[in-house]
């Protein structure tokens, strides 16, 4: 079995946080990290799956390491503690690219964070069960603004990218769509409304000062959540 029957499932508060993030910084790169889990697919055979539960937005420039390495480091502790609410381990990384039409692939920057997410997790005995990998998922801008305007037969908002067969560094396979599973209903009803909610990243935090700590929770961004849990 290849690592691309692998099933990738997109839950709505992770697909809704990516394309809120994308669509409020529509001039920049955007970066952020994908919770969930590894496991076997119920049925059809029971091959392996990744759940992708919620994201956490990063950053809307290009990553710097010694930001980069915070960032994980207080996504670790909020994904390790229990009373956070937390969407389960790190299992991949999300970008959009600057320019609209830019959706081949992810940037190099992108695909360095996802192998490092890889390396980190063998490195603490946490690889992912045989055939499944951390995945590296593009956020397409053309196919966004399809799915937000309501063209269902528009350019796939998402793009997944996996471990490359040959170089086993690079994750520059693109999963088949049909390896890919996501619901637009909820995204469209939160992204699409003129009052969508703004959402914040670990950039916005460190940006808004000691007074704005409560309002910028990048973390948990609890109010694009608990709209998305109404509209589920």
């Amino acid at each position: 079995m290849s690592q691309q029957d692998q099933t990738v499932v997109v839950g709505p508060m992770a697909h809704t946080k990516m394309l809120l993030h994308a669509c409020q910084n529509p001039y920049t790169q955007v970066h952020g990290a994908l919770l969930g889990s590894f496991g076997s697919r119920p049925s059809g055979g029971g091959g392996p799956e990744v759940t992708i539960t919620d994201a956490i937005p990063v950053f809307h420039s290009s990553p710097t390491k010694p930001l980069l390495d915070m960032a994980l480091q207080l996504i670790e502790a909020h994904t390790t503690n229990s009373s956070s609410g937390g969407g389960g381990g790190v299992v991949g990384w999300y970008s959009a690219n600057e320019r609209l039409g830019d959706d081949d692939r992810p940037g190099q920057a992108a695909l360095r964070v996802v192998g490092g997410i890889a390396a980190g997790l063998e490195g603490m005995g946490k690889a992912p069960p045989t055939h499944s990998e951390p995945v590296a998922v593009l956020v397409s801008n053309r196919g966004a603004v399809d799915v937000l305007g309501g063209d269902s037969n528009g350019v796939a908002d998402l793009k997944v990218f996996g471990r490359d067969r040959v170089n086993r560094q690079q994750w520059i396979k693109m999963y088949a769509t049909e390896h890919i599973k996501c619901s637009r209903k909820v995204v469209r009803e939160v992204c699409s409304d003129a009052d969508a909610p703004s959402i914040y990243d670990f950039e916005d935090h460190l940006d808004g000062g000691a007074e704005n700590l409560a309002t910028r929770d990048w973390l948990t961004n609890l109010v694009v959540t608990n709209l998305v849990r109404k509209s589920a």
